[in-house]
């Protein structure tokens, strides 16, 4: 059964939020703007399991939508205008049980109907460099990299090894 997203109100895109979007940490990447990600150079960490956990920062203008996939909730998605014009992908999610199956894409593809329709000229949003999977999606759906901040995470942690990617994508 394929892969099915739909526009969300609050408490269905709550409910999608319930799932595991945890994920194993492995490695950190050097980002270089202008190679593709396949291509960074990776530090091997031990591995650990990263969890955004909630986050309550969703604006309260975000188009709100939900991935399904046999029926079952797999992952949800927020985006809203940004102060800059573009759309910005402020959460994507997809339950860790259900990864592979195209439903990251999904959304994805969700977020530029919706940055087409709102006649934005392109759509940003912003990861981590240890989360290597998620950036390699970003890559294939045209997104490039436009923004690298290291300092981003020091302030929540000092010691952080976590650079802050900004990926963009016109469309």
């Amino acid at each position: 059964m394929p892969v099915v997203t739909e526009r969300a109100d609050t408490a269905a895109f709550v409910a999608a939020g319930q799932g595991d979007f945890s994920f194993m940490v492995e490695m950190f990447a050097e980002p270089e703007f202008g190679k593709p990600v396949a291509d960074w150079i990776r530090t091997p960490v031990v591995p650990y399991l990263k969890n955004y956990g909630e986050d309550g920062g969703i604006d309260d203008g975000a188009a709100l939508f939900i991935a399904r996939l046999d029926d079952r909730l797999a992952g949800h998605l927020a985006v809203s205008r940004n102060w800059n014009g573009y759309a910005l992908i402020e959460m994507i999610g997809v339950d860790r049980s259900m990864r592979g199956q195209g439903i990251g894409s999904a959304l994805i593809e969700q977020a530029i109907a919706w940055t087409k329709v709102e006649n934005l000229p392109g759509l940003m949003l912003e990861t981590q460099n240890n989360n290597l999977a998620a950036c390699a999606l970003y890559e294939k759906h045209g997104f490039r990299l436009g923004g690298i901040d290291r300092c981003l995470y020091r302030g929540l942690d000092p010691q952080s090894s976590e650079i802050a990617l900004f990926w963009y994508r016109e469309v």
